[in-house]
């Protein structure tokens, strides 16, 4: 994970970033990122993924995918968030190149909620 690859799996560093989570006893946040995580791997077949194909096309087609599911805008909005988080982290710590940050032109949406009274 040291060195800077276009290669590097997007997978194994949120598995990685899971594991310090739960070493640190940020059980919540860990079942967030590992729910995330699940949801990657089943819309990638169980494919690896890399950093690199991590594009902002990649992210508008797993958007469209589960909209089209009937899943709401505010549930897509936390994997994106997750997405997003990670990717931070990782430019951060210099394990990926700023430019692969897919998060320049796309937008997380949400959607108000109803608040019941």
């Amino acid at each position: 994970i040291e060195k800077k690859s276009n290669k590097l799996s997007f997978f194994k560093y949120m598995e990685n970033i899971i594991a310090e989570m739960e070493k640190a006893n940020q059980i919540g946040n860990a079942r967030c990122y590992q729910g995330v995580l699940n949801i990657l791997r089943t819309y990638c077949n169980e494919k690896d993924l890399t950093f690199s194909e991590v594009t902002y096309d990649f992210l508008v087609k797993f958007e469209n995918n589960h909209l089209s599911k009937g899943n709401s805008i505010n549930g897509l909005s936390v994997y994106m968030r997750t997405i997003r988080a990670v990717f931070n982290r990782a430019i951060k710590s210099n394990i990926i190149e700023q430019q692969l940050y897919p998060f320049k032109n796309y937008k997380i949406k949400n959607k108000k909620t109803r608040i019941y009274k």
